[in-house]
């Protein structure tokens, strides 16, 4: 009897502290730095969002993620990538029901234009999301991908400044 109830106890406080739960779709523009290149980028993306807590203020989302190819902003084209693709965790913290601070952890494969060859690094990355109304939202967002991330994966480096807008479907 206590092992029923406590597992009762057990479902509905989890299923009490997951309160929302939401797939989302967005776009988002950018600048690419690498070694010795500069250029813009765009990307889309979607994911699962779970929010949770006593006062729903823990975030958590799942996302896979598109980039295209570059447009060159600087000369060295031999960094020039024709497009990445990979998948991140985010966690993070609500402020004040529409303000969103996360962290990025995952993993990207690019391919470079010039030599056809395939790069795969770590990322670790911050961003901050604002909702713009109950389905839209805003975010920005800085992303390191590259070497020392995840051990011997290649010693590239990419730097992305990105802004992106959501969709949260409800």
């Amino acid at each position: 009897m206590f092992k029923k109830l406590l597992i009762t106890c057990t479902v509905f406080a989890a299923s009490s502290m997951i309160a929302l739960a939401q797939p989302y779709l967005g776009g988002s523009i950018g600048i690419q730095n690498t070694n010795a290149y500069t250029g813009l980028l765009a990307s889309v993306f979607g994911g699962y969002s779970l929010t949770g807590g006593e006062y729903q203020n823990y975030y958590l989302a799942g996302e896979i993620f598109g980039d295209t190819g570059t447009l060159p902003l600087s000369q060295n084209y031999f960094r020039r990538t024709n497009y990445g693709l990979g998948a991140s965790l985010l966690p993070g913290l609500i402020f004040r029901e529409v303000v969103l601070t996360y962290l990025r952890m995952g993993i990207e494969t690019f391919r470079y234009s010039s030599t056809s060859q395939m790069f795969t690094g770590g990322q670790l990355g911050f961003g901050l999301q604002a909702s713009l109304s109950a389905n839209w939202a805003i975010r920005g967002e800085y992303v390191y991908t590259g070497a020392g991330i995840i051990h011997d994966f290649g010693d590239s480096r990419f730097n992305f400044f990105k802004l992106g807008l959501l969709y949260y479907f409800k």
